[in-house]
């Protein structure tokens, strides 16, 4: 992108230079739009009416079909209604402005990397958003009540016991992913019935991104003898979060599982509106940008995700 000829001029005409700087603010927003944000991709995005917004859930498993003849009563069975959790939605903004000054000083280079930041504090806002839910997920309850990663999880019906999303906190290895691998596919449902999930995603910091491609990425099992084959070598792929905080925690992914069962969300009220200030602002300034969003992000129930926190 060009940068135009601004130095030396005497008299700045605020809507010439305001209409340069728009056309140059849409060509930086069509590429930031183009930007995939890490954390995005695992969470779901819902519309709010309210600012307190609830998010209920129901099972869809019912009661297994009995014995019944054509001139019994029919036997009716019900989904178990789940937990409730409510979120509350923030509204955000920022600001920017161009002043007269930096136009008379040809500062275009400033002027460009200063409407880029405006989206990329969007973007870097969404992402800390995104990574807090997991960073939090070890202690930070869901719609049960427990932790997002908890040993113990009730079902709403009791009689069925708990459920677990919890590895004993260890090492990646290939025996820890075993472990964790086994767990997912015992996973039970509000009725107790076995609802397997399928590991096959691993969510990493950047400091386990080698292990984690040394323990997946080798036929043979990694740190044995050669001849001890891994027997999951090629089922999960290895994906590096980069906004995790914890040096040591990984995570274990069923990404084919639904989207209630997954349970992340954002919860929107108000998608981002960048909209002109420049005509309240002094005469000085050429241009004005205001950004404003109003959302969410939280978890109900982590039922396709198995954590560790490592150790």
């Amino acid at each position: 992108m060009a940068a135009p000829t601004l130095s030396g001029t005497s008299t700045i005409n605020r809507e010439t230079h305001k209409d340069l700087f728009d056309r140059t603010f849409d060509d930086i927003k069509e590429v930031k739009d183009n930007v995939p944000m890490q954390g995005g991709q695992f969470f779901s995005q819902e519309k709010a009416a309210r600012l307190d917004h609830k998010k209920g859930s129901m099972s869809s498993t019912l009661d297994l079909p009995v014995i019944s003849e054509d001139e019994d009563d029919l036997p009716f069975v019900q989904p178990v209604t789940g937990y409730n959790k409510t979120f509350t939605l923030s509204n955000y903004r920022s600001a920017i402005k161009i002043t007269r000054k930096m136009v008379e000083l040809d500062q275009w280079s400033l002027i460009t990397r200063l409407m880029g930041g405006l989206f990329n504090s969007y973007q870097r806002k969404r992402e800390f958003q995104y990574a807090a839910v997991f960073n939090g997920a070890f202690s930070d309850t869901g719609s049960d009540g427990v932790a997002l990663f908890s040993a113990s999880h009730p079902h709403v019906d009791s009689s069925h016991g708990n459920w677990d999303n919890l590895e004993a906190g260890g090492d990646l290895t290939a025996d820890s992913y075993s472990t964790m691998r086994l767990a997912m596919r015992n996973r039970t449902g509000e009725k107790g019935f076995i609802e397997p999930r399928k590991l096959n995603q691993l969510i990493v910091v950047a400091e386990k991104e080698r292990k984690a491609k040394e323990v997946l990425g080798s036929v043979q099992t990694a740190g044995t003898e050669l001849n001890n084959k891994f027997a999951f070598f090629g089922e999960s792929d290895v994906y590096v979060w980069d906004w995790l905080t914890s040096s040591t925690a990984w995570f274990g992914l069923d990404k084919n599982a639904d989207t209630e069962d997954k349970g992340l969300f954002e919860f929107v009220q108000a998608n981002l509106d960048i909209a002109d200030i420049t005509s309240t602002l002094p005469h000085d300034i050429i241009m004005g940008k205001r950004l404003r969003f109003t959302n969410v992000c939280g978890a109900t129930l982590m039922k396709a995700y198995q954590g560790n926190a490592g150790a």
